[in-house]
């Protein structure tokens, strides 16, 4: 196998492993992005709860101050009319907005941590977005690499073509795969074919959806063997 036809190989591989790469990044990425987005969204249940709680608690309160308002004044002769009932209404109307205010701040809280759940949930998809455009990226980079290149290794006979290949069989239509396979048993670098029988069925179920993914594959496949 020439110099060449190394270099071919080599980029080839390594545009795969950086396109594997940049995607499963971009996965990673919005699977962090949703469990921020479900701890925000917890926050915000969380706020909501706490300041109906807290506003409860202060009507309780409200309740009982009157109630010792009104005993208080029985107790000193004070009618309940005129300035007293002005009083006691105007205490109830204090605590009254206070606990409006709780409920008021509990809402604002809740909403702030929703509109960060749709940010992180926007941010995760625009990076997975992000990852599967820089995968496509790299792949092309790397087939226009290999076209400048412009080497056509030949497959040589002999050799145990072995049981595997899942990528080429997932790239290929028909039983070209075989020939691809023969050349990865017969004149694939070592480390290439040890790289390949370990990551190659992961791979090839990640490209199983990318249908364009699979013809550039196919093509560096195609320079590989000299198709």
């Amino acid at each position: 196998m020439s110099w060449i036809a190394t270099a071919v190989v080599i980029t080839g591989v390594s545009a795969g492993i950086g396109a594997y790469s940049a995607y499963e990044q971009g996965k990673q990425a919005e699977k962090m992005a949703e469990y921020n987005a479900a701890v925000e969204h917890n926050n915000a249940l969380q706020a909501q709860m706490e300041a109906q709680v807290a506003a409860k608690t202060k009507r309780k309160e409200a309740e009982a101050m009157n109630k010792r308002q009104r005993a208080l004044y029985a107790k000193a002769g004070v009618v309940n009319e005129g300035t007293p009932l002005e009083v006691l209404a105007e205490t109830a109307m204090d605590m009254e907005l206070e606990a409006l205010e709780i409920e008021r701040f509990g809402k604002v809280t809740a909403q702030k941590h929703r509109d960060q759940a749709a940010i992180d949930i926007y941010s995760g998809k625009s990076a997975k977005r992000a990852g599967t455009l820089n995968a496509g990226e790299t792949l092309l980079s790397g087939l226009g690499s290999m076209a400048k290149m412009n080497t056509k290794p030949t497959v040589k006979s002999g050799g145990n073509p072995g049981i595997f290949c899942w990528v080429a069989r997932e790239v290929y239509p028909d039983d070209r795969w075989m020939d691809f396979r023969l050349w990865l048993f017969t004149q694939a670098p070592e480390w290439l074919f040890e790289t390949y029988g370990k990551h190659g069925e992961a791979f090839a179920q990640w490209i199983k959806p990318h249908g364009n993914l699979k013809k550039i594959i196919r093509k560096a496949m195609d320079l590989a063997v000299g198709g």
